[in-house]
């Protein structure tokens, strides 16, 4: 992609320090109406002829003309519609058309034959492209015209006709918009409406900087008046603390601009709102310290076999039954399948605590194991990590639940029968010394029924 660093760089390569003097309208129309040309010099003296060639296309060049057009209006304060009735539109949109006529066959001629020359060109060199100075005399502005590349590009490649015709004619017609964007540039610069338009434009400028002038004089002793106020008021308004806009003098505030009486007013609201949090923190600290103090309380009367009080059937809410039973160390046998999670009892930096109080409630609970069906794994685990023993009679009666079960599994049980029993039986071996019979032998046949065959 082309920038004007490149395009820069370009034209200093080939030694050309490229200067409009003149006249302020045409310099303004030259400079932007010639850019396609700039442009697809700098491409083809770069060695993208594709490129060059694409940047004089019939769009490229009105596009720049009208560009061109707008900003000598702007320059002068005068309407573009007046600058345009002085240009010989018909002939410029005759030469536009035929320019694009022959801009798209030369393209598509190279395009189609790109490949075959583009190793020629590269042996011979793009800057050899360029006509050659007369007499010692050094490179001018002319030396980067793409009519003259384009045409120095067709004599490079004479001898292919099919490539070197539609490059000499659209050389040629380049040539012919060069000259004519020269001549509207001229036809602006001689319009002396358009020189009285631009001494208009200034003259009302040094008015308006005239009357700006003075109204600031005008304004100066007001507003001397002013500025102590406004800074005590920004003094104030700056404090760390927002509720210090609230000390702001009524004389002071009266006298302060919009945005400092808005500043002043979103102020107050900072204000409002930092006590408010203040007050808000301070509450959530209190609550987070009663929770807190309900939630040590809690874990104390759980893990001492203590009766819950109504301040944590308001902290545990739906929980409170489970956390009564565990409290007691009687649980009911669903609730040999609990996990963590079910005593997540909005304590958590007491969790682990819990937990165990639970384990230790089911170690006790004699008549949750007499009617047993499932124990959870990590309840198992926690008895197991924790070293907790099951008491005498939740022992005894894990042993005859288990056995019994496992009977009927091992004599005709269903599958569900089957699953109970095994679970229960691993439970009853890993937890007990003393491994109930029935239990062993559902396990032995069970083992031998998973080894393969």
């Amino acid at each position: 992609m082309l920038t004007r660093h490149s395009i820069g760089v370009a034209l200093t390569r080939i030694g050309v320090d490229w200067k409009i003097v003149g006249d302020p309208f045409s310099v303004r129309m030259m400079r932007a109406a010639t850019a396609p040309l700039v442009e697809a010099s700098a491409s083809i003296v770069a060695g993208d002829v594709q490129s060059g060639l694409a940047a004089l296309s019939r769009e490229n060049l009105g596009s720049a003309l009208s560009r061109g057009i707008a900003e000598t209006a702007t320059f002068a304060g005068a309407a573009m519609e007046r600058l345009r009735a002085r240009l010989p539109s018909s002939e410029i949109d005759e030469t536009l058309a035929r320019v694009g006529e022959l801009q798209t066959a030369a393209l598509e001629t190279w395009n189609r034959h790109e490949a075959r020359v583009s190793g020629f060109l590269r042996g011979v060199g793009v800057v050899s492209l360029r006509p050659p100075a007369e007499n010692g005399a050094a490179v001018g502005r002319d030396a980067c015209d793409a009519s003259l590349l384009l045409s120095g590009l067709a004599r490079t490649l004479v001898r292919d006709t099919s490539l070197a015709v539609p490059l000499e004619r659209l050389a040629v017609a380049i040539a012919e918009w060069r000259d004519l964007v020269a001549r509207c540039a001229d036809a602006l610069a001689a319009d002396d409406g358009l020189r009285a338009s631009y001494v208009r434009k200034r003259a009302l400028r040094v008015l308006t900087a005239a009357l700006v002038v003075g109204a600031v004089i005008a304004g100066a002793w007001i507003q001397l008046d002013r500025l102590a106020s406004r800074r005590r008021v920004d003094a104030a308004l700056a404090h760390p603390d927002p509720c210090a806009a609230e000390a702001i003098p009524a004389r002071d505030l009266d006298r302060a601009s919009d945005e400092g009486r808005r500043a002043h007013a979103a102020r107050l609201v900072e204000c409002e709102a930092a006590r408010a949090r203040a007050a808000e923190e301070a509450a959530r600290r209190a609550l987070a310290a009663r929770v807190e103090a309900g939630c040590d309380a809690l874990a104390a009367r759980v893990e001492s076999d203590g009766r819950l009080g109504p301040e944590d059937e308001g902290l545990l809410g739906p929980k409170a039954a489970l956390a009564r039973r565990v409290a007691a160390g009687a649980l009911k046998p669903a609730d040999l399948a609990i996990t963590e999670a079910d005593v997540e009892w909005g304590c958590p930096h007491q969790a682990r605590r819990l937990w165990l109080a639970a384990a230790r409630a089911a170690a006790r609970s004699g008549e949750a194991w007499a009617k047993a069906e499932r124990v959870s794994a990590a309840l198992k685990t926690a008895l197991l990590a924790e070293k907790i023993g099951l008491s005498e009679t939740a022992e005894t009666a894990l042993s005859l639940r288990s056995d019994t079960i496992a009977k009927s599994a091992l004599f005709g049980g269903d599958p569900a029968t089957v699953a109970t029993a095994k679970d229960l039986c691993e439970v009853q071996t890993t937890l007990s010394p003393h491994p109930a019979g029935w239990c062993k032998a559902l396990l032995a046949t069970l083992g031998r029924t998973a080894q393969p065959r």
